[in-house]
């Protein structure tokens, strides 16, 4: 066991001068001396071995020799490389005097002739051929959840285009009433003839009405009519006043010509259209699950920091699954006179519904960086990994496009702060196609609430 551990602790340029590295032990032939040993099965071998050296411990195998009819067994021990654990003893063992006998925990190295325990200079050289040059390697990136990822079918498009023309008709519509001719009103008779109907109550009369119901009288069917129509007629001629002698008191005429307002509408559709796939694509998140991808670490290595970036192909959109819908923009005010707000309270309570800054990137809470594009790619916020445990990644939500296919083979690449290399690998998702029967229309008249 000495010699095992001594020779898979050499330093690989030193060990490399002979044997291309490799190393061997002889067992039952010493100069001068050939005792021969019992051959043994290898399997039996490593069982007895194994205690001692460790599932992780040298690399060795078994060669049996006949020497004058005495068995040899030979020990061959794998050439070290850069980045071998250290190896040591792992159960205390036999023997007998000074020095003799191995214990759990010991370091051997092999000199010339001879094996013995490391020094402390010879233990830093050990650990910096541990640490130098080891390679990212044994990890893993799953889908977790769903087992399927639902296709979006929709067609934005179509329904964009849809939604844009029917908003511009909408918001013309004040204005071609403006611009509809309309007949002079015709004038408003006070009084008819006779004493016939109500319109023939006299001011006095109206009065005389309004002081007996006041005191509690009770007035014939007759009466209460004529004087509802009096009261009616009476506020529709204040009402004309107002509007034909008072128009500058209470509103401020149109400053927009035509072709302004209608300039003002297609800036505003415009807008629209540069954010209505946003909007759409947020309302899809909201209906669709949140897909949980995991990292794995398969290996006994502790891995610092390992960023991860996945790329997923194909006309596939990602969003934050607790994304807010984007707001569209404020439409023009409609053409034509509006109410005075001398004290601009309209104003100071309209929120503000400035577009964004166009940013190509989306964070979700520091932890993922998104990149849409005809394709997406995630780049995970570095994560510590402890050997043989799963790290969940942020979660997120897919949005592949009705042309898919039954599933996408997406690509990652992770990277550590505390080793060398970049770790490679695929990950599948499996993709399904909703029942879309009975669902609501995205082209509907409602579509724009």
């Amino acid at each position: 066991m000495r010699c095992l551990v001594g020779l898979a602790n050499r330093q690989p340029d030193v060990a490399g001068r002979f044997c291309e590295g490799r190393g061997y032990l002889v067992v039952g032939a010493a100069p001068g001396e050939l005792t021969g040993v019992d051959e043994a099965d290898p399997a039996d071998l490593s069982n007895w071995w194994r205690p001692y050296l460790g599932d992780e411990g040298p690399r060795w195998s078994p060669h049996w020799v006949l020497v004058d009819d005495h068995i040899v067994l030979i020990v061959e021990v794998a050439a070290p490389r850069i980045g071998d654990p250290v190896h040591s003893i792992r159960k205390e063992g036999g023997g007998t005097g000074k020095g003799a006998g191995i214990r759990d925990g010991d370091i051997f190295i092999r000199h010339p002739g001879q094996t013995e325990k490391v020094t402390s200079r010879e233990l830093d050289a050990l650990i910096k051929r541990a640490t130098t040059g080891q390679r990212l390697s044994g990890l893993r990136v799953s889908l977790v959840e769903p087992e399927a990822v639902p296709v979006v079918d929709m067609p934005l498009d179509a329904a964009v285009s849809r939604w844009i023309d029917e908003q511009r008709q909408k918001r013309l519509h004040s204005l071609r009433e403006h611009q509809r001719p309309h007949p002079a009103p015709r004038p408003t008779r006070n009084s008819r003839s006779g004493n016939s109907g109500p319109a023939g109550l006299r001011t006095r009369d109206v009065q005389e009405l309004e002081r007996r119901q006041g005191a509690g009288e009770t007035l014939t069917d007759d009466e209460l009519a004529s004087l509802e129509e009096a009261h009616a007629l009476i506020a529709n001629t204040m009402s004309q006043i107002a509007q034909n002698f008072m128009p500058n008191i209470n509103t401020v005429p149109e400053a927009r010509s035509a072709d302004e307002y209608e300039a003002q509408i297609e800036q505003y559709l415009q807008e629209c259209r540069i954010r209505l796939p946003g909007v759409l694509r947020a309302l899809a998140a909201k209906q669709h699950p949140v897909c949980r991808f995991a990292l794995h670490n398969d290996t006994e290595t502790n891995f610092p920091a390992v960023e991860v970036v996945l790329h997923v192909p194909g006309d596939i959109e990602a969003v934050a699954p607790d994304d807010s819908v984007p707001d569209l923009p404020a439409p023009p005010t409609p053409y034509g006179p509006k109410t005075k707000d001398p004290f601009n309270i309209g104003s100071a309570l309209m929120p503000s519904l400035l577009r964004p800054p166009n940013v190509p990137a989306l964070w979700i809470g520091q932890q993922v960086r998104i990149e849409n594009g005809g394709s997406v790619t995630l780049h995970f916020d570095p994560v510590n990994l402890r050997p043989r445990k799963t790290v969940m990644l942020p979660d997120l939500v897919l949005l592949p496009q009705a042309n898919a296919s039954d599933s996408i083979t997406a690509t990652w690449q992770a990277t550590s702060t505390g080793l060398d290399g970049v770790a490679r690998g695929e990950t599948v998702i499996a993709l399904k196609r909703l029942d879309t029967s009975g669902a609501r229309d995205p082209n509907a008249e409602n579509f724009g609430d």
